[in-house]
């Protein structure tokens, strides 16, 4: 999806001379004059827990990004040496990505698109709460994190990462979750990357308090993946 706009030249200015750290920024009320040529493309929709990615074809020598979403505005990191892709994630809800290219020469190009988070609609569990046994084993997994390389994808891998069955079950038993393509996450998530790639893409990685604890293939299906879910769930 591609969309321009004319953004605030006071903003502008502001992005290029800011620093690399994200951090809340107000809007300014004044109209710009400069030409909406740069722009930003964007899928029109994400699912939740899954990374928003935009980029930007517009060549320039620096790139300054902002995404205002329900929880305000932030200056964001680019994820690439180039800093043309921003990736990040948040709660469901509208996002507005604005950019500001420094373009050959000291001038400033501009460009804004929007793109929708929608909220998961888990479907009913299967199967049945597990009931206590007499050795109860302690939860062992408190984050997954579903690796793959987008390139590579097949249609049943598709078909496990687009199934709520196993993410309804991982939210039960207390994990948080999240899919990613392994170059989008490598900078934020290094060691769950190297660990998945050890592993063998796809891979699931478990984590418990920010520490990998334990690496699975994906399984081929959606009910083998809550199988294998429930077995870093320990007694929840």
């Amino acid at each position: 999806m591609k969309c321009w706009i004319l953004l605030p030249a006071v903003l502008s200015l502001a992005l290029l001379i800011g620093g690399g750290t994200p951090r809340p920024l107000p809007l300014a009320a004044a109209s710009s004059p400069l030409a909406p040529s740069a722009s930003v493309d964007v899928a029109e929709t994400f699912a939740e827990h899954t990374l928003v990615e935009a980029l930007t074809g517009t060549a320039g020598t620096g790139y300054a990004w902002f995404v205002q979403g329900p929880g305000g505005m932030v200056r964001w990191v680019a994820v690439n040496g180039r800093k043309n892709r921003i990736a990040f994630t948040g709660r469901p809800g509208t996002y507005t990505i604005m950019l500001v290219v420094l373009v050959e020469g000291g001038g400033l190009e501009q460009a804004w698109a929007t793109t929708e988070i929608v909220a998961d609609q888990p479907e009913p569990d299967p199967q049945p709460d597990p009931q206590p046994g007499p050795d109860p084993q302690p939860l062992t997994a408190d984050r997954l994190y579903l690796i793959h390389e987008t390139a590579d994808d097949t249609p049943a891998l598709a078909e496990v990462r687009a199934a709520t069955t196993w993410k309804t079950r991982a939210e039960k038993l207390g994990m948080k979750w999240l899919m990613s393509d392994d170059d989008v996450a490598r900078r934020l998530l290094p060691e769950v990357v190297a660990a998945a790639e050890k592993r063998g893409l796809p891979a699931v990685v478990f984590c418990q308090q920010e520490k990998v604890v334990g690496t699975a293939a994906v399984p081929a299906t959606a009910a083998a993946m809550v199988s294998l879910v429930e077995s870093y769930g320990g007694d929840r």
